[in-house]
């Protein structure tokens, strides 16, 4: 019996996605099953959905580079180990910054292609999901695990948040990034912009708020002790560049947002990030 009962908020394309009172956090009305889900994860997301997306990548090396060094350099300040697991490690950019700042790190990545391409650059990526690795690992618990883009993914985060907390080791962390939804800045964008509830993605199950991914992540065990927000997308949407319309101006303006961070200090980036962290802005979170 689906027991999953709440309001329709968005409906776009086909999608559906209802505010759920038993999981706390908004999600399709449809939830795949987890087998079409491995064989969506395993084919079709990069190949197909995210194509090109790898060149994007090596072109923004220098970008994300940066950015996820400023994300370890919070995660290093609390850890006593540098052992990490990059779960959803997709073409292995995160662990490679990792490898670069003295981690031991692992990925797994669904997709066969993928891994491979990371085990090409040296990295040690396994190919499988998380939930079937237990008897792979050499290693059974990690000082950090990477979950970056992934929650949104799941059918069940809430189990995947408890996985990782029993596979931490006392004191560790989780580094978690997903999609930022229903900020007030989203809000005013939608009645601006050309396609309604732009937010919503086919390859998107849950929806989470600041607050909802708070909870989320509190009955998982997890204590959230620090918070970033990404650049707000929407104020170049605000500003006329509705690139909900057309994509070529949502390229120029991750260019415009790329080029601003590199010009900065890593200082200026957290302070940036954790100003709207505080406020449960941005066009994403980042929690540790």
């Amino acid at each position: 019996m689906n027991m999953h009962r709440g309001e329709i908020i968005t409906e776009r394309d086909g999608l559906r996605v209802l505010e759920c009172q038993q999981c706390g956090f908004a999600h399709l009305a449809d939830i795949p099953s987890p087998e079409v889900l491995v064989q969506y994860y395993s084919s079709d997301f990069w190949s197909r959905d995210k194509a090109g997306w790898r060149e994007r990548y090596e072109a923004q090396a220098d970008w994300l580079a940066a950015v996820h060094a400023d994300w370890l350099s919070l995660v290093e300040t609390c850890t006593l180990g540098r052992t990490l697991l990059d779960v959803g490690c997709g073409w292995g950019f995160f662990l490679a910054t990792a490898t670069a700042r003295g981690w031991l790190p692992w990925g797994v990545e669904p997709d066969r292609d993928t891994a491979a391409y990371g085990v090409e650059k040296h990295l040690s990526v396994y190919h499988g999901t998380w939930n079937l690795m237990d008897g792979v690992w050499t290693a059974k618990q990690w000082d950090c695990i990477s979950a970056l883009w992934l929650v949104e993914h799941l059918p069940d985060p809430l189990a995947f948040l408890r996985w990782a907390r029993a596979h931490l080791f006392g004191g560790g962390i989780l580094l978690l990034a997903c999609p930022n939804e229903w900020t007030d800045l989203q809000e005013k964008a939608n009645r601006v912009a050309a396609v309604k509830d732009y937010w919503a993605d086919s390859s998107h199950i849950n929806y989470f708020s600041a607050a909802s991914l708070s909870n989320l992540l509190g009955r998982a065990g997890f204590v959230v002790i620090d918070r970033l927000g990404t650049y707000p997308m929407e104020h170049h949407l605000l500003g006329g560049k509705d690139y909900t319309a057309n994509p070529a101006l949502g390229e120029e303006a991750h260019a415009l947002v790329r080029k601003v961070d590199l010009a900065q200090t890593r200082e200026q980036r957290l302070e940036f990030g954790r100003a709207l962290g505080r406020k449960g802005a941005g066009r994403d979170q980042v929690l540790i």
